[in-house]
């Protein structure tokens, strides 16, 4: 009996040991795949800010529209500019990026800068 609860042990430690790697396999591949832990939560978040703030009608406006490199600048600053608008998303792939362009588009700016770019990883 002591063998059969030990076979049994040995067993059910190796059958727990292949499954948590599979699944530990499958979740960081889909994690990497999709990028969804950082980049989705932080483009919704933006996303539906960007929503929420006043279309200014301005004839002036100047759109600055991208990811991580439109993001952490300040444009209009950087110009002297007050009717430029921030609309980078750090993280933003290209897809996601083409998922905003009509939104942009409506409102209709003076100038869109559109900053897309493909990085291999």
């Amino acid at each position: 009996m002591t063998n059969i609860k030990l076979f049994i042990f040995i067993i059910s430690i190796f059958c727990n040991i292949i499954t948590s790697v599979y699944f530990t396999h499958k979740t960081f591949n889909y994690i990497l795949k999709t990028n969804t832990v950082q980049t989705n939560w932080l483009h919704l978040s933006r996303k539906s800010h960007f929503a929420l703030l006043p279309s200014q009608k301005d004839k002036n406006e100047i759109i600055f529209l991208g990811a991580s490199i439109i993001q952490h600048c300040e444009w209009s600053e950087l110009f002297g500019h007050p009717g430029i608008r921030n609309r980078g998303i750090a993280g933003d792939r290209t897809q996601d990026i083409m998922s905003r362009i009509q939104e942009t588009i409506n409102r209709k700016p003076a100038h869109l800068f559109l900053m897309v770019f493909y990085m291999k990883h």
